[in-house]
C-alpha cells in the first residue's frame, strides 16, 4: 500500500517563509544605520574600521569553512551544489560588483574613486544569503553582521549611504542568483560550456 505525502503544515510554512526575512530586514534596517553613519560626523569611526576589517574578514573566511564542510560531508548527495554556490557567488561578485565599479566609476566620500556599489557589502549580504539557505537560524546571525557591515564601510568614509544600499541589492540578488536559478549564474554555466566543447 502507497502511502500519501503528508502536507506541509500552515505553520511550519509560515516559519520557514519568515526566515526569508532576515535579507531584506538587515538591508532595510542598514540604510538608516547608514545614513545616520554619514550624518553623526563618524563617531564610531573605529567600531566601523573593525567592523569593515576584521569582521568582515572573519565573515568571509567562516563562511567559505562552513561552506567546503557541508560540501565535503554532503559530497554523496549535495554537496558538490554547495561548493557551486560557493564559488559561483565569489565569481559573480567579482565579475559584476567590480566590473559596475570600473564602467561608472564614481567617487569615494575619502576621495577615492570605484566606490559605486560597495563590494564588501555585495559580498557580506551574498555569503549570508548562502548561509540561510543552509541553515536559517546561523543565515539570521550573518545577516545582522551584513548589515553592520554595511554601516561601516560609511562609517569610515569608504562609501556613500547610496553605494552601500546598491552593494546590498547585488548582494541578495546575486545570492538568490546562485541558488535559485537553475544553472546558477556564472560559474556553472561556463563549466557547462565547457564540457559541451570537449
Amino acid at each position: 500500500m502507497i502511502q500519501s505525502s503528508q502536507p506541509q503544515p500552515i505553520l511550519g510554512r509560515v516559519k520557514s517563509r519568515l526566515w526569508y526575512l532576515w535579507p531584506f530586514g538587515a538591508y532595510v534596517s542598514m540604510a538608516p544605520a547608514a545614513l545616520e553613519g554619514r550624518l553623526a560626523g563618524h563617531r564610531f569611526f573605529d567600531l566601523g574600521r573593525f567592523f569593515s576589517n576584521q569582521v568582515n574578514t572573519t565573515l568571509i573566511t567562516l563562511s567559505f569553512l562552513i561552506l567546503l564542510i557541508v560540501a565535503y560531508r554532503k559530497r554523496k548527495t549535495e554537496g558538490v551544489g554547495v561548493a557551486w554556490w560557493a564559488f559561483d557567488v565569489l565569481l559573480s561578485t567579482v565579475v559584476f560588483v567590480d566590473g559596475i565599479k570600473l564602467l561608472i566609476n564614481m567617487p569615494r566620500p575619502n576621495g577615492g574613486d570605484l566606490g559605486f556599489p560597495s563590494g564588501h557589502t555585495a559580498f557580506a549580504f551574498s555569503l549570508s544569503w548562502l548561509m540561510l539557505e543552509l541553515n536559517p537560524a546561523l543565515g539570521a546571525v550573518f545577516f545582522v553582521t551584513a548589515g553592520a557591515i554595511g554601516w561601516s564601510r560609511v562609517e569610515v568614509m569608504a562609501h556613500f549611504p547610496y553605494q552601500v544600499i546598491a552593494g546590498g541589492l547585488f548582494g541578495i540578488a546575486i545570492g538568490w542568483g546562485a541558488t535559485h536559478l537553475k544553472n546558477g549564474i556564472l560559474l556553472p554555466r561556463l563549466a557547462r560550456i565547457g564540457r559541451k566543447g570537449r
